[in-house]
């Protein structure tokens, strides 16, 4: 059994609503197995330049937690959505690479293909004054 993941952007008062109808919040999303606040502390930790440490997982806040952990969406951290917005192109292909060789990815390119789309959402998330959330379903 896997952890489902998607990452989506959206106002607080409605970010719950992913639970009930997720494809409301199309096309501001993107779909992965697998990813969790562990592996996103861990970009984050990159992110600052930082070491990875258990602290870096609370900056994550539960909006919705279902079924005793088994149904979540967390708000990535307002400072870390406007870094990933921040990032070049090239700035993005070295974090990408740190990252797969920090966590145990499948490959550089999903990786890299991951944080494209994180890059994506946040300056989507700016552009529109709103936030991005990882949904994760057990």
């Amino acid at each position: 059994m896997g952890v489902h993941a998607n990452f989506f952007v959206a106002r607080d008062a409605v970010a719950h609503q992913y639970v009930e109808n997720p494809t409301m919040f199309d096309p501001d999303s993107a779909d992965y197995k697998g990813m969790t606040t562990s592996e996103l502390s861990g970009l984050w930790a990159l992110l600052q330049g930082v070491e990875w440490e258990m602290g870096l997982l609370d900056e994550f806040e539960i909006v919705v937690n279902e079924d005793e952990g088994e149904c979540t969406i967390e708000r990535f951290p307002g400072p870390m959505v406007s870094a990933l917005a921040d990032l070049s192109a090239q700035q993005a292909q070295l974090i990408a690479q740190k990252w797969y060789e920090a966590d145990e990815f499948e490959s550089p390119e999903l990786c890299a293909e991951i944080l494209a789309d994180l890059v994506r959402l946040a300056r989507r998330a700016l552009e529109t004054r709103q936030n991005v959330y990882l949904f994760n379903l057990v």
